[in-house]
């Protein structure tokens, strides 16, 4: 288990932001002054029953929130605002700063193209030296994934969505980004091949440095792997703590009983 706190440089930092959808009669708020911060190496935990606006915020963080819009607040990814940029101004911060990664990998893959070429469209758009086949294999690998070449000759249809939600992540990697957003990226797998990504998500930290924010409505597998969580009620973060501290002193009646509908009791499941 991962439960100790991990400093590092602070990398994104979200404060006050409000998001609001346009209706009839006027302006509904969909976030409020969400406050929300993600250091270097650090996995950080977003839960929350579902519609809370767990995953309204991960687009926005990617200014994807369309038709959504935000209205007050900022969205600092290396100390620079990105929540008034437009889209050729954000062009160096989605991928190589922060990459997204969605619920449903099938969604996320054409079905008409083999893997292998919805792989060299992802490369296309690195820098000459990384567009190389060879990465995605070795990544491919890395992940689980055996006799890449072969595989990438095949439809989407042809791979399971385990392995589908795995080569949504390489694609993510590829241009090595500072942090990824996982958006419930278990929440449709097995248990086992959940487990298998959660293993996955904590070695790439280790190995590369790379920050997480891991949204999901599971408290329990998030105690597994996260360094702190937050809890997200009606579009707006109640309280955000280190993961020990979040069980055996939890501050907001919401998350008292948030944490006792999971029955883990008062402390992290796994020593």
């Amino acid at each position: 288990m991962i439960c100790q706190n991990r400093p590092g440089r602070e990398i994104l930092r979200t404060t006050c932001l409000g998001v609001t959808v346009r209706e009839k009669g006027g302006e509904r708020a969909l976030l409020r002054n969400v406050n929300f911060s993600l250091c270097q190496g650090e996995i950080h935990g977003l839960v929350g029953e579902s519609g809370c606006g767990k995953s309204l915020f991960a687009r926005s963080l990617v200014r994807l929130e369309t038709p959504a819009r935000i209205v007050s607040g900022s969205i600092l990814i290396e100390g620079t605002n990105v929540a008034d940029k437009g889209p050729q101004a954000l062009v160096p911060f989605r991928g190589k700063r922060i990459s997204l990664v969605l619920q449903n990998p099938a969604s996320a893959m054409d079905p008409v193209f083999t893997l292998a070429s919805q792989f060299r469209d992802a490369l296309s758009i690195l820098p000459g030296p990384e567009r190389s086949m060879d990465r995605v294999y070795r990544l491919l690998e890395e992940v689980g994934i055996s006799s890449p070449a072969s595989r990438c000759r095949q439809y989407p249809h042809e791979w399971s969505r385990g392995m589908l939600q795995r080569a949504q992540l390489v694609m993510a990697l590829l241009s090595n980004p500072e942090s990824m957003i996982l958006d419930e990226v278990t929440s449709a797998l097995d248990p086992t091949i959940a487990l298998q990504l959660i293993r996955l998500i904590a070695r790439f930290r280790q190995t590369r440095q790379t920050a997480f924010i891991l949204i999901t409505h599971d408290l329990a597998m998030a105690a597994h792997v996260c360094d702190r969580i937050s809890v997200m009620h009606q579009g707006t973060i109640l309280e955000t703590q280190d993961v020990n501290s979040l069980f055996k002193k939890p501050i907001h009646p919401y998350t008292i009983a948030f944490i006792a509908e999971t029955g883990m009791g008062d402390s992290c499941p796994i020593p």
